[in-house]
C-alpha cells in the first residue's frame, strides 16, 4: 500500500511539472501569408483556384481564410479561393489568415481572336444593286470569343452605308454606282476582314457615243469611271464578238425583205457586253437606239455604165455619169463625193465635137498612190487631181472620119493602171489601144487594131469590126487580156515591156459573149479571169493562153449580165433577165460549168433591177432590187447548207431601173435614176470593208490599181 502511494505521488508531481512548463510558454503569430498563384490571367467566365498559406506554420493565431476581391465587376472570389472572371480588367484577390493579408493580381482578358472573314465572303467582289440592303456577318476563329465587337468602315460613304449590329454583325444600304470595300476590325487583337461591291446602278457599264448610226463603226468603252476596275470586256454584237476595254465595232439594222415591202419600220439594235469588275462577271444587254446615216445628193446627170469607185483612203468616192439632150448629145460628168463633208464636186466632160454621139462607156479608174483619176468622153482621156477635181492633162484621142467612129471611146470596160501606176491603158474607140503615161499624158505606146472599121448596126447603134465593145485586165507582170465582143470576137494576148505593146497570141472566143460595160474580174491566184456577159460567162485561164471558155444561161432565157464579184469560192453576178442572183462554184482547179439562183424575187423589173453586186470581208453579198416602186439595198448571206439569208438595209423610191453600186470603208453607194428627170447618190453605212481578192465592179475599193481588178486588202 505504501509502496502504491509512493508511484502516485511521483506520477502527480511530474504533471505539475509539465503544467507549469506549458502555462509558461508564449503565444505564436501568423507574419505573413502567401497567394499562389501571385499573379495570374483569366479570360472573362474563366475561374482559377488560388491557394493561401500563413507562415509560420507553427503560428498560434493561424484562423480560417478570408477571401475578397478588390473588385468584383472585374473578378469575385469564392469562400474556397475560386476565383471566377467577370469582366476584362485588373483585380486584386486578398487572403486573410490570422489577422495577415496575402494578394494575388488577377488581369481579367477576352478570349484572343486570331482571325476574322465575311460569312458567305467572296475572293473576287460581289455584285450587288442599288437599293439593295445586306445584312453582312462575320465568323470568327475560335469559335464564339468573348468579345464580338466589330468596328465597320465603308470606302465610300456615298455609295454604301454600314449600320452596326450585335455579334459581329450589321447591316449595308448599298446606293449609287460602282465599287466598295466594307472593312470589320474587331477590337480584340485587331483583327480585320474586308469585302468589295460592285454596285449595279443606274451608271451604264459602257460608255458610246450620244449617236450610234447604223452599220457606221463606233468606238465603245467600259465605263472605268464609274466602275473602277472593269476590265476583260466581250462586246457580242449578232454573231460577233469583240473583246477589249475598248472596241470598235458597228452596230446595224435591217429587216427581212417581207417587211421591208409591207412597209414595217426598222427595230432598234442590241449590243451585249461581258466584262469583269474586281473578279465578278457582269452583263448587260445594251439596247441601241440607232439612228442610220444616209446621205442622199442629187446630181445634175443620170449614172448607168461605172461603178463607184473609191479612194485609197476611202474618204471619197467617184463615178462617171451620163446624160443626153433632146438632140441625142451626151455629156460625161465626173462626180466626188465627199463621205465626211458630203460635198460634192461635179466635173462635165464635155465633148467639144457635136457630131460625136456617145452610149455607153465613159470608165474611169483611181489611182491608189496619188489619187489621180482618169476619166474619158469621147474623144479624150483626161487626169484629176484629188483636189478639187483640177485637171492636170488632157489626151487627145485622133478621131479620123467622125461618120466611122464608133458611139463611144470608150467602148467597154477601162481605163487601167500598169503595176506601178506609171502607165495607163485604155480602149478607145477608134480602134486603138494606148499606154499613156500617167504623170504626162504622154503616148508611150499603142496598138492598132482598125482591120476592118467597116460598122454594122446594132440596135440602132454602130460599132466597129476593129476593136468591138471589148474588156480587157492587167495581171502578172503588166501583162493584159483583152475581150472583143462584137464583131471580131476574140481575146487578144498583150504584153507591154519596154515601154512597148505587142500582141503575144489570139484566141478563140464566141461572138457577142460579153456584154460592153461589165468590168472583167480577176481572181486572188491570178489563174483566172472572167468576163461577164448577157447570156454567158466567159472564163478564161490567165497562164496557158488557152481559148475561152463558157458557161451559157438558164433554158428559160435568164442571161448573165453587169458587174459581179469573187468571194470565197463563188462567183456572185446578177442577171440580165428576171430578178436572179447568179452563184457559181469557182473553188476548185476548174470553175464548175454549173450555176444556181441565191436570189429571186417576184415583181421586179426583168432588165438591171440591179447592175451589179459586191461582196464585203465577212462573205456577205450587197446588191439592189427595185420593186412595186422602191429601190431596196439588200445584203445577202450565202449559207453552206445552199440557203441565202438576205435582209434589207435601206430603200428609197424608184421609178426607173438602172443603178449601179460598190461598197468600201464601211460604205455601200449607190448611184442610180429616180425616174426620167432625177438622179441621185445614196450612201449607207455597212459596217464592213471589201473582200480580199482580186474582182471586178469597175475599179474598187481603196487600193486598185486600175478600173477592172480589185485587190482590196
Amino acid at each position: 500500500m505504501i509502496q502504491f502511494l509512493t508511484i502516485m505521488k511521483k506520477t502527480a508531481f511530474f504533471l505539475a511539472a509539465i503544467l507549469a512548463i506549458v502555462s509558461c510558454q508564449k503565444e505564436i503569430q501568423v507574419s505573413s501569408v502567401t497567394v499562389d498563384p501571385a499573379n495570374v490571367s483569366i479570360v472573362v467566365g474563366g475561374k482559377q483556384l488560388l491557394r493561401a498559406t500563413a507562415a509560420p506554420a507553427d503560428a498560434t493565431t493561424i484562423t480560417e481564410t478570408a477571401w475578397s476581391s478588390s473588385n468584383e465587376m472585374v473578378a469575385t472570389v469564392a469562400p474556397t479561393g475560386l476565383v471566377t472572371a467577370v469582366a476584362p480588367g485588373e483585380a486584386t484577390i486578398s487572403a486573410e489568415i490570422g489577422g495577415v493579408v496575402g494578394t494575388c493580381k488577377v488581369t481579367v482578358t477576352d478570349t484572343e481572336i486570331t482571325g476574322i472573314a465575311f460569312k458567305s465572303s467572296s475572293e473576287t467582289a460581289i455584285a450587288v444593286t442599288a437599293g439593295e440592303e445586306r445584312e453582312l456577318e462575320i465568323i470568327f476563329s475560335p469559335d464564339n470569343p468573348t468579345n464580338k465587337s466589330v468596328e465597320w468602315k465603308t470606302s465610300d460613304s456615298k455609295i454604301a452605308t454600314v449600320t452596326p449590329g450585335a455579334d459581329g454583325k450589321a447591316t449595308v444600304v448599298f446606293s449609287g454606282s460602282g465599287v466598295v470595300e466594307i472593312t470589320a476590325t474587331t477590337q480584340v487583337s485587331n483583327q480585320t476582314a474586308s469585302q468589295k461591291f460592285v454596285i449595279l446602278g443606274d451608271a451604264k457599264l459602257y460608255v458610246m457615243e450620244e449617236t450610234i448610226y447604223a452599220g457606221k463603226p463606233a468606238v465603245w468603252k467600259v465605263n472605268a469611271e464609274a466602275y473602277p476596275g472593269i476590265k476583260d470586256a466581250v462586246w457580242t454584237v449578232g454573231d460577233k464578238e469583240y473583246e477589249g476595254n475598248e472596241a470598235t465595232f458597228a452596230v446595224d439594222v435591217d429587216q427581212s425583205f417581207e417587211e421591208a415591202v409591207e412597209g414595217k419600220e426598222f427595230g432598234n439594235a442590241s449590243v451585249k457586253l461581258v466584262a469583269k469588275i474586281e473578279g465578278v462577271e457582269v452583263s448587260d444587254v445594251i439596247d441601241v437606239p440607232v439612228e442610220i446615216l444616209w446621205i442622199e445628193k442629187d446630181i445634175t446627170t443620170w449614172s448607168r455604165n461605172a461603178n463607184p469607185v473609191f479612194n485609197k483612203a476611202c474618204t471619197k468616192v467617184y463615178f462617171i455619169t451620163r446624160n443626153q439632150d433632146g438632140g441625142g448629145l451626151a455629156e460625161r460628168h465626173l462626180i466626188q463625193l465627199d463621205l465626211q463633208t458630203k460635198e460634192i464636186v461635179e466635173v462635165n466632160l464635155k465633148m467639144d465635137k457635136a457630131s460625136i454621139k456617145t452610149d455607153n462607156g465613159g470608165m474611169f479608174c483611181v489611182n491608189p498612190l496619188n489619187g489621180d483619176i482618169y476619166a474619158c468622153n469621147n474623144q479624150a482621156i483626161y487626169c484629176f487631181a484629188e483636189a478639187g477635181l483640177t485637171k492636170k492633162w488632157q489626151f487627145d484621142v485622133p478621131v479620123g472620119d467622125p461618120s466611122k467612129m464608133p458611139p463611144s471611146i470608150m467602148v467597154g470596160s477601162g481605163p487601167a493602171l500598169s503595176n506601178d501606176c506609171s502607165v495607163l491603158f485604155v480602149a478607145c474607140g477608134n480602134n486603138m489601144f494606148y499606154a499613156l503615161n500617167t504623170a504626162t499624158g504622154e503616148k508611150l505606146s499603142e496598138l492598132d487594131f482598125n482591120d476592118n472599121v467597116e460598122t454594122f448596126n446594132r440596135k440602132g447603134n454602130n460599132y466597129t469590126k476593129g476593136l468591138g465593145a471589148c474588156q480587157f485586165a492587167v495581171w502578172g507582170d503588166n501583162n493584159i487580156i483583152l475581150h472583143r465582143n462584137i464583131g471580131l470576137s476574140s481575146v487578144e494576148w498583150i504584153t507591154f515591156k519596154n515601154n512597148k505593146l505587142e500582141i503575144e497570141k489570139e484566141s478563140n472566143s464566141v461572138t457577142g459573149s460579153t456584154t460592153d460595160i461589165a468590168s472583167p474580174i480577176i481572181d486572188k491566184t491570178q489563174t483566172w479571169v472572167y468576163f461577164m456577159g448577157h447570156s454567158t460567162i466567159c472564163y478564161i485561164p490567165l497562164k496557158s493562153y488557152a481559148d475561152a471558155l463558157h458557161l451559157t444561161g438558164s433554158a428559160d432565157g435568164r442571161g448573165m449580165h453587169m458587174n459581179g464579184c469573187l468571194s470565197d469560192g463563188y462567183l456572185y453576178t446578177p442577171t440580165q433577165n428576171g430578178s436572179w442572183i447568179m452563184q457559181v462554184d469557182v473553188s476548185g482547179s476548174y470553175p464548175v460549168n454549173a450555176y444556181r439562183n441565191i436570189f429571186e424575187e417576184s415583181g421586179g423589173n426583168n432588165n438591171r433591177n440591179y447592175d451589179s453586186v459586191s461582196a464585203d470581208e465577212n462573205g456577205c453579198l450587197y446588191f439592189n432590187h427595185r420593186v412595186s416602186g422602191r429601190m431596196y439595198l439588200l445584203r445577202g448571206t450565202p449559207k453552206e447548207d445552199g440557203s441565202f439569208n438576205n435582209r434589207v438595209i435601206a430603200s428609197f423610191p424608184m421609178n426607173n431601173y438602172q443603178a449601179c453600186l460598190n461598197v468600201g470603208g464601211n460604205y455601200m453607194v449607190t448611184c442610180c435614176r429616180i425616174d426620167n428627170s432625177i438622179s441621185r447618190i445614196f450612201v449607207r453605212c455597212i459596217g464592213a470593208n471589201r473582200a480580199s481578192g482580186w474582182s471586178g465592179m469597175g475599179g474598187d475599193v481603196c487600193s486598185t490599181k486600175n478600173a477592172n481588178l480589185v485587190y482590196g486588202n
